[in-house]
C-alpha cells in the first residue's frame, strides 16, 4: 500500500466514529452501543391534564401529558418499566400515541395519555403516579357534572324592549364551578304555543350579565324590538357544556389542569311567557 493509500484508510477509520454519530443525532436516535434505551416516565412530564366524560353511569376518564422525549434509539420510547398511574386505586391504560402522518427523521412523539373507566360516584378523584420512590399527584374536589335546574323566572309577563332575570339552581359545584357553566353559551327561545317545532317559529334572546349566584347561576334577557307582543312559550337551552373543575391538590408536576365535560344537551321549561 503506498504512502498516500495509508493515509487516506486511516483518515477514514478516524472519520467513522464521528460519522455515525452525527447521523444517529439527525435521525433522533442514539449511539447503538447496546444500552438500555432511555424511557418515559413522571421526570418526563412537562404539563398534565384530565378530561372527564359521563355515560352509562360511568366516569370516563383521559389523562394527557406533555412529556419531554428523552432521546435514544427507541421511537416511540419505552415507558419506564416501574411508572404507573392510577385514579382512586384503579390503574390507567397508558399508551404513547404518534399521531404523525408523515415521515420524519425524528421522533413525533410528545404526549403521554392513559384511560381509565369508574363507576359514576360524584366525589373526589385522585389521580396519583408513582415511579420507584418519586411521586405526584393531582386531586380533583367532585367528578360528578353538577346538577343544573330547575329555573326561576323574575317575571313573566314583560314590555318589548325590557328585560328579565333568569336563575338556574345548580349543585354540587363550588362558585368558580358556577361562573364558568354561567358563560357556557346559554340561549333563551320563544316559541308561539299553538306550533313549537324544532328549528321553525323559534325567536332566540341572547343573555347577558350571566355570572354565578347563590346557589346556582344567573343572567338577564331583554325582550328585542322585534318580539310581537303575544302569549309565547320561553325555553332556555344549554348545549354540552365543559368546565374546569376546582383541584385541591398538585404535587411532584409542573402543572395540573382538568376539564368536565358533558354530552348531554338541557332545554328547560317551557314557560309560559307574555310579551307587552
Amino acid at each position: 500500500m503506498t504512502r498516500q493509500a495509508n493515509r487516506a484508510l486511516h483518515v477514514v477509520r478516524c472519520l467513522t466514529p464521528a460519522l455515525s454519530l452525527l447521523i444517529a443525532s439527525v435521525t433522533g436516535c442514539g449511539a447503538f452501543d447496546g444500552d438500555e434505551p432511555p424511557a418515559v416516565g413522571l421526570a418526563s412530564i412537562k404539563s398534565a391534564y384530565i378530561a372527564i366524560s359521563h355515560g352509562a353511569g360511568n366516569t370516563n376518564l383521559t389523562f394527557v401529558a406533555e412529556i419531554t422525549f428523552p432521546g435514544g434509539a427507541s421511537c416511540p420510547p419505552p415507558l419506564a418499566a416501574d411508572f404507573a398511574i392510577t385514579v382512586n386505586g384503579t390503574p390507567m391504560r397508558l399508551s404513547l400515541p404518534d399521531y404523525s402522518d408523515a415521515i420524519t427523521f425524528s421522533c413525533t412523539i410528545h404526549g403521554l395519555e392513559g384511560y381509565a373507566t369508574l363507576p359514576e360516584i360524584g366525589g373526589p378523584l385522585r389521580l396519583e403516579l408513582t415511579q420507584g420512590e418519586r411521586k405526584a399527584s393531582m386531586v380533583i374536589a367532585r367528578s360528578a357534572f353538577p346538577a343544573i335546574g330547575p329555573v326561576a323566572l323574575s317575571r313573566t309577563a314583560v314590555p318589548v324592549g325590557e328585560s328579565f332575570s333568569i336563575e338556574v339552581a345548580v349543585s354540587d359545584a363550588d362558585r368558580a364551578e358556577r361562573q364558568q357553566l354561567a358563560i357556557s353559551g346559554w340561549i333563551a327561545s320563544l316559541c308561539v304555543p299553538s306550533g313549537c317545532v324544532p328549528g321553525e317559529g323559534w325567536i332566540g334572546l341572547i343573555p347577558t350579565n350571566a355570572g354565578a349566584r347563590e346557589g346556582g347561576l344567573g343572567f338577564d334577557v331583554v325582550v328585542a324590538d322585534a318580539v310581537p307582543a303575544g302569549s309565547w312559550l320561553l325555553g332556555l337551552h344549554l348545549f354540552r357544556p365543559t368546565f374546569m373543575p376546582t383541584i385541591t391538590e398538585c404535587s411532584g408536576m409542573p402543572s395540573c389542569m382538568a376539564y368536565n365535560n358533558s354530552d348531554q344537551t338541557w332545554d328547560l321549561g317551557p314557560f309560559v311567557f307574555d310579551v307587552l
